[in-house]
């Protein structure tokens, strides 16, 4: 049917390889997984939010929706480098492009976190959601009691840099 979506079948592979031969500013190929696609609820072989970049050395976690599970699965955590800090943006707070950030205290335990969080202008709440949502009685632990470093980043203007990966994402003016 027009404007249906494509069968789940082609969004079981975990790990895309990008067109192009792409690769980041330190010459490593890039690599994105796949890791949800769907909507607010997560449906067999379909979860939500979640995209892998990674590089050898670096890896940005797109959105934390359900798809954060999927770093558990072998050729999906193959591509994290061991050891190196987890960056993860997130594009906004509803819960299905959060709740992963609940996953990171058992699949992260290896990694520094930083997590860059949209905050005004760009969206009416800032990262202090994330805190309230990271403690009892949501979840157990409060995430400044957690055993790996975490850091929030707010993010409130047009660019973004994350390391070399993302040297600077976001508005970029053309001179000739």
């Amino acid at each position: 049917a027009p404007g249906a979506y494509p069968p789940t079948a082609r969004l079981r592979d975990p790990v895309l390889r990008p067109a192009l031969d792409a690769s980041g500013e330190n010459g490593c190929p890039l690599k994105l997984a796949v890791l949800g696609t769907a909507g607010y609820l997560p449906a067999a072989g379909r979860q939500t939010m979640s995209f892998l970049l990674a590089t050898g050395a670096e890896s940005l976690l797109l959105d934390a929706g359900t798809g954060v599970a999927r770093l558990l699965e072998p050729a999906v955590a193959a591509l994290l480098p061991a050891g190196r800090r987890l960056d993860v943006l997130l594009t906004h707070y509803h819960l299905d492009h959060v709740v992963g950030l609940s996953y990171l205290l058992g699949l992260a335990k290896d990694r520094p976190i930083r997590i860059h969080a949209p905050a005004p202008p760009l969206t009416a709440f800032g990262p202090e959601g994330i805190a309230q949502l990271l403690q009892p009685p949501l979840f157990p632990l409060p995430i400044e009691r957690w055993p790996m470093p975490v850091e929030i980043v707010p993010c409130s203007g047009p660019e973004l840099g994350i390391g070399e990966l993302l040297g600077g994402i976001g508005h970029h003016e053309r001179r000739i």
